[in-house]
């Protein structure tokens, strides 16, 4: 099954939680704002291919993002 937008976003959310990760301790390690980690874990935000890839690095989540529907 293909994962959505908001399905990977989800997933990043819940990572991020169990890390004891803020959205604003993640965005500063990806020299980011808090308001994109927000707006991706809504699905409310398209970003690169390469600043998912590092955001996910980032949080030790390994996701195939070649099977993500809607691209990211």
């Amino acid at each position: 099954k293909t994962m959505t937008r908001k399905e990977l976003g989800q997933k990043i959310k819940e990572q991020r939680e169990s890390l004891g990760l803020t959205q604003k301790q993640l965005a500063e390690k990806l020299l980011t704002g808090a308001s994109i980690i927000s707006r991706i874990e809504r699905a409310k935000y398209s970003s690169s291919f390469d600043f998912i890839s590092k955001l996910l690095k980032e949080i030790n989540l390994e996701i195939n993002l070649i099977e993500l529907e809607n691209k990211v």
